[in-house]
């Protein structure tokens, strides 16, 4: 069995100087992090890779003489690898009584936590233990496109419900489509039921706005005779398109950065949110969107053409497009009364 464990090496003088260069150097990239756009961990990458330089150098020293070593079950609360009395100041270290007597005296310890020391594991008296699994689901379809539409509407419905252990909806879960065509099955407005905003969380455990439900009366009569503005969904993707086009909704180099799903959702949103209000002073459009995924990026729009419809009905129509073996197919329209 493992138990987590802090090891504090007490480390001489001459090393002590080597390493307070590092450690300027991470805590640098850690100031800089924080100036960054979302998404961007470069620099909090870089902050690891010199606290693990750190660690590796004080660990190697402290195989050789073992006697600088105190393992401890207290963990620190304090980021920073390299321990001097500076840290004291924060009330809540988290760091021992005697390492914090040693650190009050000038001496310089380097923390390494480690989850899987050897030991008995040790159980909180109030711990909540691991979630519940999931209710057992079974299809009525026999085809896989159908049945994956008809699962992730029954998580809908158990969102909505609020049933279950988890009352969200994993836009990860499914294809671009059934993405697409669920959520305005579940936009549509239903006589005598309040709306309701739905979690998002995806896959990567992170989370993006609600989305709202039984919101907005959709129609799904005829497109009204309005000016027709076609995009992409996204840039790059599909440059043999530009010539039918009129643009590209999003820039990928902006949507497709490594991050949290819920990060590139909200920034899809907001994007969104942005770029209808400026097409609606234009007066009411058509927006026919060509899209073949990326499902935060999905969300994020379709997100923000439910609010405007809500809020602004009869202002937009958008018509979702779908690549279908050689071309793109029509979906069923967002369009408001």
């Amino acid at each position: 069995m493992t138990v987590e464990r802090a090891i504090y090496v007490l480390i001489p003088d001459e090393m002590a100087v080597e390493l307070s260069k590092l450690q300027e150097k991470a805590d640098a990239s850690i100031r800089l992090a924080g100036k960054l756009p979302a998404g961007d961990t470069k620099e909090i990458a870089r902050s690891e890779t010199l606290s693990a330089l750190i660690e590796q150098k004080a660990l190697s020293y402290a195989a050789a003489d073992p006697a600088m070593v105190t393992i401890a079950n207290q963990i620190p609360t304090v980021t920073r690898t390299l321990l001097t009395e500076e840290i004291l100041k924060n009330s809540d270290h988290g760091i021992p009584d005697h390492i914090c007597d040693l650190l009050t005296t000038g001496a310089t310890f380097v923390v390494a936590v480690r989850p899987l020391f050897p030991g008995a594991t040790e159980s909180s008296p109030n711990g909540a233990g691991p979630r519940p699994s999931a209710d057992s689901w079974k299809s009525k379809r026999n085809d896989g496109k159908g049945a994956e539409k008809e699962r992730f509407r029954a998580v809908f419905e158990d969102a909505l419900s609020r049933k279950g252990s988890k009352a969200a909806i994993n836009p990860f879960s499914v294809s671009n489509r059934t993405l697409t065509e669920t959520l305005r099955h579940y936009v549509q407005a239903r006589p005598g039921v309040p709306p309701i905003d739905i979690p998002v969380e995806y896959s990567d455990g992170s989370t993006a706005d609600h989305f709202p439900a039984l919101a907005a009366s959709l129609t799904n009569g005829l497109l009204p005779d309005w000016p027709v503005l076609r995009f992409t969904l996204m840039s790059i993707r599909h440059v043999e398109m530009d010539h039918i086009v009129d643009g590209a909704w999003f820039r990928n180099a902006r949507i497709s950065l490594h991050r949290p799903a819920g990060l590139t959702d909200a920034d899809a949103f907001a994007v969104s949110k942005m770029q209808l209000a400026k097409i609606r002073n234009q007066g009411p459009r058509i927006i026919e969107m060509y899209q073949t995924g990326f499902q935060p990026a999905v969300t994020g729009f379709y997100r923000a053409v439910a609010i405007a419809l809500i809020e602004h009905p009869g202002s937009l129509c958008v018509v979702p497009k779908f690549f279908v073996g050689e071309g793109f197919e029509p979906g069923e329209p967002w369009q408001s009364s």
